[in-house]
């Protein structure tokens, strides 16, 4: 394969799906799963002894998806300014060079593999919007609490879904703290990594 040919590899993703692609190659933290589904489960159990009444859980998930929205937009721009910040900074030979040595954990380049960390948490993020815009439409909750059938038992169904909506959100907002502190760390991780490939080539 000719340098060309090697070079082309770096540019390979020309389109929004296909870094998406590359970037779900990366694992899952953990931590920010466990995290999430301890949180939907406390805040489910929380609301489905704090509401009983439909509208007012329908006001809830409407406020706290709103606050979510905002939150998730603010923290996007702050991911994206720092990002914009570190490849500005990186050093290009040495990034260069990254580019034909791949990460065994990933099964990409190092260099794809530092910056799709930092595109897979803003891609998450945007995630999140998309997903709290198009479920927490107030007319789409209106019409969940007016279409479930109780149970016969007395249980009611359609509560419960809500409660489940609305601590899926709070859920959410952890996450996004969670996001936030792996953005954290991977700025300085990446920074460590990139002192220590200068201290290979010296």
């Amino acid at each position: 394969m000719t340098e060309d040919n090697n070079l082309e590899i770096i540019t390979k993703e020309n389109s929004f799906w296909k870094l998406y692609k590359v970037c779900r190659k990366l694992k899952t933290s953990k931590d920010n799963l466990i995290v999430f589904v301890l949180s939907l489960l406390y805040f489910y159990t929380l609301n489905m002894y704090s509401f009983s009444s439909n509208n007012e859980l329908i006001s809830e998930i409407t406020l706290a998806s709103t606050n979510l929205i905002s939150w998730s937009v603010s923290l996007i721009g702050f991911a994206l300014s720092g990002y914009a910040i570190f490849a500005t900074l990186s050093e290009k030979k040495m990034q260069l060079r990254m580019a034909f040595v791949t990460d065994e954990n990933n099964n990409i380049s190092y260099l794809k593999s530092t910056h799709c960390t930092f595109m897979r948490i803003i891609i998450d993020m945007i995630s999140i919007v998309l997903l709290t815009f198009l479920l927490t439409n107030k007319h789409l909750l209106e019409h969940i609490s007016i279409s479930i059938p109780d149970l016969e038992s007395g249980l009611s169904i359609t509560n419960a879904t809500l409660c489940l909506m609305l601590g899926w959100i709070q859920s959410l907002l952890i996450l996004e703290i969670m996001l936030a502190k792996s953005f954290v760390y991977n700025v300085y991780h990446s920074i460590m990594v990139s002192i220590r490939w200068a201290g290979t080539e010296s």
